[in-house]
């Protein structure tokens, strides 16, 4: 039996901040909808929400790292590879796709429409129960194919993993040039000689952001980081000053193009919003890079910050489950009073959040409830020193590569 890998300390970490960044992202996302439309407070909202929408990207990224650093060694054999993850997250899913259901039934958020059994397997299918719960719909399509993509990611060496990496990259980045010039709609005529084939398209690209392949060069380029852990962390300390540049320039350009479309444009926010550029593209890698090299060295220095940011790490893909429920509940029954005092409240209401979210999902996690509403429990298994080769084996973490993010634009 293949011995269990130890946990790794600044994977921890990444995971620990990028879920503190989709909980301040969706924290914005409410201050957002009740300021005063162009008002100082409105486009700080704005312009922060743009620079903290890489959160979905690197929670891609790190899922499928981790979820191949697992299996670098051992086989994932589809007959206990996809029961185990229909434990770990299909269950949750189900599960928090009926509370969320239920919490927009109780508060009238939606409106009737079908039966209840339509309703319920519509939102199974699209992840439209609540605002973030589509991103399981896209980590459980990848998870469909990922035991037949690890041998052909293996038999990929260095070279050719850095090649298969660029034209990647550049037919991706083509993608998402093309997604952003039409961002809602195929250029295609909806009559023609294949009018339902037409319809078909037209309703999966109006989908695209909970379909894999909107996705999978996040997943692929974190799976060969996982496979070869070692040189990743090489190449990103090789060349950080190059990824910090890279940040720098598309965040600028970011700010720059939200501006001009939004601030002088007047195109509305809500419609300008989306992921799907290049420039992000190139951002959230960036991000990555840099979130990766601060964990490092915040590792290895140790200290009482990086022992409680990763023990959020365990209790991640809860928390992502859980924070809009309570997001949601703050906001009516306590911040809706002190709106005014915008945008001092931000930190309150995020760290409030993330304060709550936290402590109950340790807390169920703990009761007969946890496997069905978080998955496999949290391991105590101790978190592997950076530095160190880790032998290859399954993590401890809950459902890491379930890990997921919401979507910045939902709101």
């Amino acid at each position: 039996m293949t011995k269990p890998a130890k946990r790794l300390a600044e994977v921890d970490l990444v995971r620990a901040l990028t879920a503190m960044g989709v909980i301040l992202l969706h924290t914005l996302g409410y201050f957002a909808g009740v300021d005063s439309a162009g008002s100082p407070s409105y486009r700080l909202d704005q312009i922060l929400i743009e620079l903290m929408r890489y959160s979905r990207q690197v929670f891609i990224l790190i899922s499928g790292l981790v979820l191949a650093y697992s299996y670098r060694e051992k086989a994932a054999s589809p007959a206990v590879f996809w029961p185990k993850r229909a434990r770990s997250v299909g269950l949750p899913y189900v599960a928090w796709t009926l509370l969320y259901l239920g919490l927009d039934w109780v508060y009238g958020m939606r409106a009737p429409g079908g039966s209840t059994s339509a309703i319920i397997g519509r939102a199974l299918l699209t992840g439209d129960a609540y605002y973030h719960l589509y991103y399981i719909v896209v980590s459980l399509q990848f998870y469909l194919i990922f035991p037949w993509l690890l041998p052909w990611l293996r038999r990929l060496d260095g070279r050719r993993a850095i090649r298969m990496v660029i034209a990647l990259g550049a037919a991706y980045l083509g993608l998402m040039a093309f997604m952003a010039r039409h961002p809602f709609s195929l250029p295609i005529p909806s009559g023609g000689p294949f009018p339902r084939l037409a319809l078909a398209l037209q309703a999966l690209y109006a989908n695209s952001d909970r379909l894999l392949l909107s996705y999978l060069p996040y997943f692929l380029f974190g799976a060969l980081a996982g496979l070869h852990l070692e040189e990743f962390r090489a190449v990103l300390e090789r060349h950080r000053s190059g990824l910090a540049a890279v940040g720098a320039v598309t965040a600028g350009y970011l700010a720059f193009d939200w501006f001009a479309a939004v601030v002088v444009g007047g195109q509305d926010f809500n419609t300008y919003v989306t992921v799907f550029r290049p420039a992000m593209f190139l951002y959230s890698l960036a991000a990555f890079g840099l979130l990766y090299l601060g964990a490092l060295a915040l590792a290895r220095s140790g200290g009482r910050l990086a022992e409680r940011l990763r023990a959020l790490a365990p209790h991640t893909f809860g928390i992502y489950l859980i924070h809009p429920m309570v997001l949601f509940l703050l906001e009516r029954y306590l911040f809706v009073f002190f709106d005014h005092l915008h945008p001092l409240l931000i930190a309150p209401l995020w760290l409030a959040a993330l304060a709550v979210s936290y402590e109950t999902v340790s807390l169920l996690a703990t009761t007969p409830l946890g496997p069905f509403l978080f998955g496999t429990t949290a391991s105590r298994r101790k978190a592997e020193p950076v530095g160190r080769r880790t032998p290859a084996g399954r993590p401890s973490a809950a459902a890491v590569g379930s890990s997921a993010t919401a979507s910045p634009g939902a709101r």
